[in-house]
């Protein structure tokens, strides 16, 4: 009976070893679970015509970053002649981000549009989306006071065709034109209506124009998937 009893036992011993090496083996061969946070690139106008809106901006931008989910990463770009298109964060968790300091946001010369929406789409948003384990939604916002004057990297119609491929992809582009001559840059890069606003140019359209960006980025729906 003793026997018999000390076989039980080994049997019992044989299958939890058995249990114990197949859960930490399955633990270790889980999948990595995927990212299924935003990459939101702000891309704003620091031309010289916005000297004087530079606190709304940096407040709103600021205040843009707290209102973003943990799982978000963030891109802020500034352009603006003779500099042109500024990656001041680029990719970057929202939770490692400072703030905007005014210091950082001294207007200058012109318009480089053409070139910020280029560079936003194919160089810093669209790179990061799609692969395994990457984010898998884009979210461009433009920010603009006036009509392109200084791009020297892309035309009109290569950065038509930027958008034209983000909009393929699923990348969502909204465009806040300060003006109607800013907001008629929006028609002609190809951006649907239903994503451009028109504001005033001045402190409070700045202010219009991003309590509809937090609204909207308060509604914007997880990707397929996630």
């Amino acid at each position: 009976m003793k026997e018999r009893a000390n076989s039980w036992q080994g049997l019992a011993l044989s299958i939890g070893a058995i249990v114990v090496a197949l859960g930490v083996t399955a633990w270790f061969d889980k999948p990595e679970q995927e990212v299924c946070g935003r990459h939101v690139a702000l891309v704003v106008d620091r031309s010289g015509s916005m000297e004087f809106l530079v606190s709304e901006v940096v407040d709103n931008v600021n205040a843009v970053l707290d209102s973003l989910a943990a799982t978000d990463r963030v891109s802020i770009l500034f352009f603006e002649d003779p500099y042109g298109v500024i990656r001041y964060v680029e990719n970057q968790p929202v939770d490692g981000v400072s703030k905007l300091a005014y210091r950082d946001y001294i207007p200058l010369g012109g318009t480089p549009l053409y070139d910020a929406v280029g560079v936003a789409i194919r160089e810093v948003v669209a790179p990061t989306l799609g692969a395994a384990r990457e984010l898998k939604f884009g979210l461009v916002i433009i920010l603009s006071d006036g009509e392109e004057n200084a791009s020297v990297r892309y035309s009109l119609s290569e950065a038509r065709d930027a958008v034209a491929a983000a909009l393929e992809s699923g990348i969502e582009i909204r465009f806040y034109g300060m003006g109607p001559a800013a907001a008629a840059e929006a028609r002609a890069l190809g951006i649907p209506l239903s994503a451009t606003l028109e504001v005033d140019s001045s402190a409070a359209g700045l202010d219009e124009a991003f309590d509809d960006l937090q609204r909207s980025l308060g509604q914007a729906d997880a990707p397929a998937g996630c």
